[in-house]
């Protein structure tokens, strides 16, 4: 699975509202089949949350992921102004638990967090670039791409 591109072309995400992705339709579903996601960690609301009931179960800002425990594998597309903090509480909470962690990230390798919590911990983490742009929809409709590249990252702490 090292190395994996997932094709941006096939993907839907809703437009953020608090500065984050939303979900996608297509490619979520994927990984979280296959990494076998309970938790979406950092869901702005419960409308773009990537896991819901009866599967899983999400955390708005109004419940604070930051202050709860990531007992399952879990997923997160953090607010871009917090991503290291994100990411440190979620590699904490990964190791702790013994459990799968992935991220949907810009693609800013030059960013001190792209470094400190993805690169220097190769082999631990994985990187998956997304080739393209993510796109955004809004009501059904094409509402533009972020311009940055994304990529997903997965960290596995399993026993």
């Amino acid at each position: 699975m090292f190395g994996t591109t997932i094709d941006s072309s096939k993907n839907t995400y809703e437009t953020p509202k608090t500065g984050n992705f939303g979900k996608s339709q297509i490619s979520l579903d994927y990984l979280i089949d296959l990494f076998k996601i309970k938790i979406d960690v950092a869901a702005a609301n419960e409308s773009v949350a990537m896991v819901k009931p009866p599967h899983g179960r999400f955390f708005t800002p109004e419940m604070d992921g930051l202050k709860q425990e990531y007992t399952e594998n879990f997923i997160m597309n953090p607010p871009f102004n917090q991503i290291p903090t994100w990411l440190e509480y979620g590699l904490n909470q990964a190791e702790k638990h013994k459990v799968t962690m992935v991220a949907i990230l810009p693609a800013y390798t030059d960013a001190d967090w792209f470094h400190n919590y993805i690169w220097d911990i190769l082999p631990k983490s994985q990187i998956w670039p997304i080739r393209g742009r993510l796109n955004y929809w809004k009501d059904n409709m094409p509402a533009g791409s972020p311009p940055f590249g994304s990529l997903i990252a997965i960290w596995s702490m399993e026993k």
